[in-house]
Parts: structure tokens; C-alpha cells; sequence
């Protein structure tokens, strides 16, 4: 099947603004992790912040969450130090789950950031 999903990527500062605006199947959430990890790699950062903004229609199903859920966990065994997930949706945040990493979900990317700045 042929990937499904679109991301972009901006650094601010030391933290990676990702914004994904497209439903996702697993083939596309894989090439998704993928770049978010050549992204983090190529900076070189010690230790930063993951600001992630979700669009209305960004979804996914089971296989998806299995994939942003493995991509997190990476994330903060590379450096990141808090995650700030801007969501559109209650079906969005149930879909990403929980755990005991520290990140917060957010209805605005500007809560999101005013709390990365605090952490």
C-alpha cells in the first residue's frame, strides 16, 4: 500500500516543531518516524523539545499508534526532554494514548510552547 501522511519539520531553537496534516496509514507513519529520527540525528542536540501539531484530519488506526507510540519512546531516549502534542480532537488524544513520559497534550500550539519553555 502507498504511504499516507504528510509532515513538515522547523527547528525553534531546540525544539522540533513537527506538523503532521494528513490521515496516516503504517507505511506512512513509518517513513514519518523515520525522518523525524534522520531530523534529530543530523542536528546533533544533546538535549531537546518535540512541539507536535496535529491537524483536524489527522488520524490513524491501530497500527499508527503502535508507530507514533515506539517514535515517542525514541525520542526520549535521544534527547528529548518534554513533548508538547497540539490536538485537534479528543479521538486524536485517545488515539496517541498515555504514559509516563513528559509530555502534555494541548487544544493550542501556543499553550504548547509557553509549557516546553517552562520544562
Amino acid at each position: 500500500m502507498a504511504p499516507h501522511g504528510k509532515l513538515s519539520l522547523q527547528w525553534l531553537g531546540d525544539t522540533l516543531t513537527a506538523y503532521i496534516s494528513a490521515p496516516m496509514n503504517g507505511e506512512g507513519a513509518r517513513l514519518i518516524a523515520e525522518e523525524i529520527r534522520r531530523e534529530v540525528n543530523s542536528k546533533g542536540l544533546i538535549r531537546w523539545k518535540r512541539l507536535l501539531f496535529f491537524s483536524p484530519n489527522a488520524l490513524g488506526g491501530p497500527e499508527v499508534c503502535r508507530i507514533a507510540k515506539a517514535n515517542n519512546e525514541w525520542c526520549f531516549k535521544n534527547g528529548c526532554t518534554a513533548g508538547a502534542i497540539v490536538i485537534s480532537s479528543a479521538p486524536q488524544q485517545f488515539l496517541y494514548g498515555t504514559c509516563t513520559l513528559n509530555y502534555k497534550f494541548f487544544k493550542s500550539k501556543h499553550d504548547g510552547l509557553l509549557w516546553l519553555r517552562s520544562q
